[in-house]
């Protein structure tokens, strides 16, 4: 083809992924990890049910593991104790890990399923850190 040049685009990144959000989502949580997974991402950690038959001690520490290696975190914050977009302080606690890493320079997103309502008890904190640019949502076609 003469006159017109072939650009080459560059392959997307697949990516290291954790879902985290509270143990009882962890039925929507699976979904997710199945549409992550579609989309060619590895996830390494995933939200379990409290009830999981492994002990607490290894859910954390898979978890934690997870999240030290992983590239982006995904916060399934649904709706619970009738607050929009309910993150609890261990999510927020998995969440600031992540921006920690962020602010190091690291390229970590860190995403959320939707805005947390201002009942939401890290609600100041969590909508500073997107003014930031640390935290937004996640986008399709992920979703």
């Amino acid at each position: 083809m003469k006159g017109k040049s072939r650009r080459k685009t560059a392959p997307i990144k697949r990516r290291k992924i954790v879902i985290a959000g509270s143990a009882c989502f962890h039925e929507e949580a699976a979904k997710y990890k199945s549409k992550f997974e579609e989309k060619n991402h590895d996830v390494l950690a995933c939200t379990e049910s409290a009830d999981a038959p492994r002990g607490w001690h290894e859910l954390y520490t898979d978890f934690y593991n997870g999240l030290s290696q992983a590239d982006d975190i995904f916060v399934l914050n649904l709706d619970k104790k009738g607050i929009k977009g309910y993150i609890g302080y261990e999510t927020f606690a998995e969440m600031s890990s992540m921006v920690v890493r962020k602010i190091n320079g690291e390229d970590i997103n860190i995403y959320l399923h939707q805005w947390p309502d201002e009942s939401c008890g890290c609600y100041e904190e969590i909508m500073e850190m997107a003014k930031k640019g640390w935290i937004k949502l996640l986008e399709p076609p992920c979703e």
